[in-house]
């Protein structure tokens, strides 16, 4: 999406104004989606799409996976990589699994 920042909110050329724009950031949602990509979510791979990228980790390249075991392999693949599972929100290697992505 594009979204249009106005510096100032009288039209003056080589004026910037912090809280007008900080408040139109907030307002246009950019400041949350920052804070969600600072939190480590940023990257949402699907699971067939994970396991074709990281599959290297723990299971040979030959080695066919179908999508319904993707899951099950991402499990793997995250565990092989030593990539732990944090129940806590504030560590950055916490993961979770969705319904049909890793996060």
């Amino acid at each position: 999406f594009v979204r249009c920042i106005k510096p100032n909110g009288r039209q003056l050329r080589d004026v910037f104004e912090d809280s007008y724009v900080q408040r139109q950031l907030t307002y246009t949602g950019v400041m949350e989606t920052v804070r969600i990509r600072k939190e480590g979510y940023a990257v949402r791979l699907e699971f067939s799409e994970f396991v074709r990228r990281y599959q290297v980790l723990a299971f040979p390249l030959t080695k066919e996976i179908s999508d319904a075991d993707a899951c099950a392999a991402c499990i793997k693949i995250l565990a092989f990589g030593g990539v732990a599972r944090v129940s806590s929100k504030e560590s950055s290697t916490s993961w979770e699994l969705g319904k049909t992505k890793v996060f």
